[in-house]
């Protein structure tokens, strides 16, 4: 039960950077200056840290990201899962295993990170789940994909709140994937963009429906904002 912590907790949750060539220091220094405001226990962020593989490979660029990470993470730990921009093919991911050595920052490649406070999950959706014959974000793929992180799903202790970092959100409002993620209290997302909603026109969307979905699909109901759990048996959300 999330009200068990024993600490309130403050998280800032980020995602989509999608770091690349364009992405200017002056940028990340905003987000930077809103962190320290905020002053969080832990900052979060839920995948496409890079916008390619590409830029990983800048060894001149790359250094502004690394010293952005290294400097949020004297503020509070920086806990990464994975999004479809990040991991392209498996050579990627030497880059975040590079970021896991350096201090206070944790790669969630199908892993977890625990404290005394938090039991954090982070989720690396397989490729197939974003890109298939279908052309959508596949239910099948991800109910295939969670049955299989049996080590990660199981909540190791009482009383540690349990979040799961997952890049996508599109597919997280069937009953039968939440039932497999009954174990976390909170599940923080990315991916969508906040719909691609301009800022004028945010009035004439409520709640969490957007404009455009990464899958090409207009008007999707699970875009941006905060949605409530579904609670088991009681047929809502």
């Amino acid at each position: 039960n999330i009200e068990d912590t024993k600490k309130d907790i403050n998280i800032i949750h980020l995602a989509d950077i999608h770091f690349s060539i364009n992405t200017k220091t002056s940028q990340l220094d905003e987000i930077k200056k809103m962190i320290y405001v905020n002053n969080p226990d832990y900052i979060m962020i839920t995948g496409d840290l890079v916008d390619d593989s590409s830029i990983i490979k800048n060894k001149y660029k790359i250094v502004e990201l690394v010293s952005f990470l290294s400097d949020i993470s004297e503020i509070a730990p920086v806990i990464i899962s994975l999004g479809n921009h990040d991991i392209l093919v498996n050579s990627d991911k030497l880059f975040f295993k590079k970021l896991n050595e350096l201090n206070n920052i944790y790669v969630l490649d199908d892993d977890v990170y625990v404290d005394e406070y938090v039991y954090v999950a982070g989720f690396t959706l397989p490729n197939n789940y974003y890109y298939n014959i279908e052309h959508d974000e596949s239910v099948r793929v991800l109910l295939e994909y969670l049955t299989e992180q049996k080590k990660i799903l199981k909540r190791k202790s009482r009383g540690l709140v349990g979040i799961a970092l997952i890049h996508s959100p599109i597919c997280l409002t069937k009953k039968e994937v939440l039932d497999k993620l009954s174990g976390f209290d909170l599940i923080l997302s990315g991916h969508t963009h906040g719909g691609m909603i301009p800022e004028f026109m945010d009035r004439f969307f409520p709640k969490n429906i957007g404009l455009i979905a990464p899958n090409k699909k207009l008007i999707p109901d699970v875009a941006r904002g905060r949605m409530d759990k579904y609670v088991k048996n009681s047929g809502k959300l």
